[in-house]
């Protein structure tokens, strides 16, 4: 009840309490939250590489989710290397401006990160199989169905 007072739902106070009781040395993954849907891959990278330079990051990987629908979430995942602390990266990164939003960051988890991963794969998979049919329910919709439609595809 604590969480939904704070305005996040339980189980994102789930997933942050679980996040938190991993041990820091083990954690190198941060959830990067408050990215406008439009942002683009290479505009995430700049903004954290430039916000993460005074911790002489160098090398990083970078996930961005989907939701159910194949879009953007706002969200992404950053792996950081062992080296860095994630409090520190934590600490640069949140409050950082991205187009007109501000960044929240906080530690994440494996467990959360192959959440999304198969959420967004499982998107994908929904919007490459309905491609095709919503191609064709457009032919349709302006004449009537024919034998070769599928052949036009």
């Amino acid at each position: 009840q604590n969480e939904m007072r704070r305005g996040g739902s339980a189980r994102e106070g789930r997933l942050a309490a679980a996040a938190a009781t991993e041990s820091t040395d083990e954690t190198r993954l941060l959830l990067l939250r408050g990215l406008p849907w439009e942002t683009s891959h290479d505009a995430v990278c700049a903004v954290v590489t430039d916000a993460l330079a005074e911790l002489s990051v160098t090398e990083m990987e970078l996930f961005m989710p989907t939701d159910q629908l194949a879009r953007p979430s706002g969200n992404a995942f950053l792996r950081i290397p062992t080296g860095v602390s994630t409090a520190a990266a934590t600490a640069a990164l949140g409050g950082k401006r991205v187009g007109s939003r501000y960044l929240e960051a906080r530690p994440s988890s494996e467990r959360e990160l192959d959440e999304a991963v198969g959420r967004t794969a499982a998107a994908r998979e929904r919007a490459d199989a309905l491609a095709p049919q919503a191609y064709i329910g457009r032919a349709r919709a302006s004449r009537p169905a024919a034998p070769t439609d599928l052949r036009e595809l």
